[in-house]
């Protein structure tokens, strides 16, 4: 009886968002020996409904990853932030490695946690929310899980308050 090998995931352990950063600490689980290659990974970051991404470079140590990501880069840039809405903008997470990273959709990893058979993080497990201002724009960052345990960050238009300071 041959048995597959469990399919590779990244998984969320920590999430630090505070001192106008999110900081996020996880590691990898399952696949093969290849899919688990020490080579350089990267945290991409898509704007849900659009071609809006950004990349980060992962600190990679045996199976455990860590990035940290200034809020500013979650604010919108250009003169029309045409992607925030009333409801501003989500950003999807995924954990790429270097050599997929021009493989669209079939060579990344969804970030999420899924492995701790706790359901409905959404509303169980809160992160505070800081603000971040670009270029004039400010927005409220927050980490938040998906109905199907994905990390995703949220940016709605931000208020007043110091810029990389957690919102009441």
């Amino acid at each position: 009886m041959n048995a597959q090998p469990p399919e590779l995931r990244a998984e969320v352990a920590e999430i630090w968002p505070r001192d106008g950063r999110v900081r996020i600490v996880g590691d990898f689980h399952g696949g093969t020996d290849s899919d688990s290659d020490p080579g350089r990974w990267h945290l991409v970051s898509e704007v849900r409904g659009t071609d809006i991404r950004m990349q980060h470079e992962l600190k990679v140590e045996g199976s455990r990853f860590e990035v940290s990501v200034p809020l500013e880069d979650f604010v919108p840039r250009g003169p029309d932030p045409s992607p925030v809405g009333d409801d501003g903008l989500k950003w999807d997470l995924y954990v790429v490695r270097d050599d997929r990273l021009d493989q669209g959709a079939d060579g990344r990893l969804r970030l999420g946690r899924r492995l701790d058979d706790i359901r409905n993080k959404r509303k169980i497990m809160v992160f505070p929310a800081q603000e971040a201002e670009d270029d004039g724009v400010r927005m409220t960052v927050r980490p938040v899980y998906t109905v199907h345990e994905d990390l995703s960050i949220d940016c709605t238009p931000g208020t007043s308050g110091s810029p990389g300071k957690e919102s009441p």
